[in-house]
Parts: C-alpha cells; sequence; structure tokens
C-alpha cells in the first residue's frame, strides 16, 4: 500500500504550498501526523480543503492542534461557541471528522488495504507511576515544556485528559 505522510504544516505561522502534494494526489491516501495549526476551526477548515482533493485523509492531533488559540473568547461559528477544554476539543474534531469523512484517530484505528493505522496523541494524565508522583509530573511539565504555557486549560482542566 501506498500513501503519502506529512506532519507540522502549521498552516498559521508558515505559508503553506498545496501544489507540493500535487504529484500524489493519485496515491489517493494522506496521513496528516498532526499540528496542522494553533486554531481548532483553522485546523478544521485545512482538513476539510485537503479532503476535498484526497480520496482518504486520516488524521491524528497533534500537540498544537489542542492550543486552540483565542479560545478565551466566545466566537461562535454558527451556533455553537468554540471548544474550550480538551474533551471539547476532541469533541469537535470528531464530530468535524465525520462529516466530513476524514479518519480521525484518537484512540482508535482504521484499516485501508488491509494496513491498519493507529492513533492517540502525546496528551496524558500523568499517572505514570513509580517513583514519581503525579504532582511531580505535572510540575515537570509545567517547567520543561513550552505546551504549559499555551494550552487552553483553566484550572478545572490543568491536567490533560485523553
Amino acid at each position: 500500500m501506498k500513501f503519502v505522510l506529512i506532519s507540522d504544516v502549521h498552516v498559521d505561522s508558515n505559508t503553506w504550498q498545496p501544489e507540493i502534494l500535487a504529484e500524489f494526489r493519485d496515491i489517493g491516501t494522506l496521513v496528516v501526523a498532526g499540528d496542522i495549526s494553533n486554531d481548532v476551526h483553522t485546523t478544521c477548515q485545512w482538513l476539510t480543503q485537503l479532503r476535498s482533493s484526497w480520496g482518504r485523509v486520516i488524521w491524528v492531533a497533534g500537540n498544537h492542534d489542542h492550543y486552540n488559540s483565542g479560545f478565551h473568547q466566545t466566537r461562535l461559528r454558527g451556533d455553537k461557541p468554540s471548544p474550550r477544554t480538551v474533551q471539547e476539543i476532541y469533541q469537535h474534531y470528531q464530530e468535524h471528522a465525520q462529516q466530513e469523512g476524514i479518519d480521525f484517530l484518537h484512540r482508535s484505528s482504521v484499516v485501508v488495504d488491509g494496513v491498519e493505522f493507529c492513533g492517540v496523541t502525546g496528551w496524558h494524565d500523568f499517572v505514570a507511576g513509580e517513583p514519581y508522583s503525579q504532582q511531580q509530573q505535572i510540575a515537570a511539565w509545567q517547567r520543561f515544556m513550552t505546551d504549559s504555557h499555551v494550552t487552553p486549560w483553566g484550572s478545572d482542566d490543568s491536567v490533560a485528559m485523553l
């Protein structure tokens, strides 16, 4: 089986050139391995554009796809406010993917031509166990990972939950 794999396109901070992929469209399956943008709606729009020209789009969200910049604003898109928590973001992505015919992998898999694609993001609940407590793991994440400074979680969602 042939497929095209891309990741880290960061369309909100880089100039996306879709013609880069044009010569590979006959392959039919595009796998996007995260980090499309820092905004949920931009990510969804970009995926929809890809889906219009690819037979199949398989996608797993990366860390940037959860930042949801602007989450603190009540930005209405249709009749629904922007997702704010990790769970709301997952639900938004799942609903969008189903609507657009995109395979969104979150704790799931899809089989294409006998090949199984599995996906889950790196967000977790910091319960790796001994010798470090959950509080020590969270403290280390906040100290060393830049994600801790830009994620959309408030006090109720300070621990990423899958």
